[in-house]
């Protein structure tokens, strides 16, 4: 029986994906404007976020792993590390780090999912057997 590996790592996108965004985009702002200062520090975060996706894409100019799309969904783990650190909470500057650490797991992510798809394309007519 084959099976692609397209198939459950689109599967695992659509899910994470639209979770993930949710606590970054509408749960971080909102437990960062409960806090003191917070939404400063929420500002503060998606900075570190941004320059860790710029960090992330110069790691992956020289990236070259053995097994590509494995390497793909393993550095995307750390996307959810921000969102473990807003619910302990603790203070706002503790998660800076880990928005700089996710920002550049997902630009790994990105860049590696790309050249993934576009350098190992299956067959035209290909089929997934069930």
């Amino acid at each position: 029986m084959a099976v692609s590996w397209r198939g459950p790592f689109l599967l695992s996108g659509a899910v994470g994906v639209p979770l993930c965004l949710a606590g970054y985009q509408l749960l971080g702002p909102v437990i960062a404007a409960g806090r003191p200062a917070g939404l400063q520090y929420w500002g503060w975060a998606v900075s570190a976020f941004v320059l860790g996706m710029l960090a992330g894409s110069l790691v992956a100019l020289r990236w070259r792993p053995r097994r590509p799309m494995l390497a793909t969904v393993s550095v995307l783990l750390a996307w959810p590390l921000p969102l473990a650190v807003l619910a302990l909470d603790v203070h706002l500057a503790s998660v800076l780090l880990p928005m700089a650490v996710s920002g550049l797991a997902l630009d790994l992510f990105a860049v590696r999912d790309i050249r993934t798809l576009t350098w190992h394309p299956e067959p035209e007519g290909h089929k997934v057997e069930r």
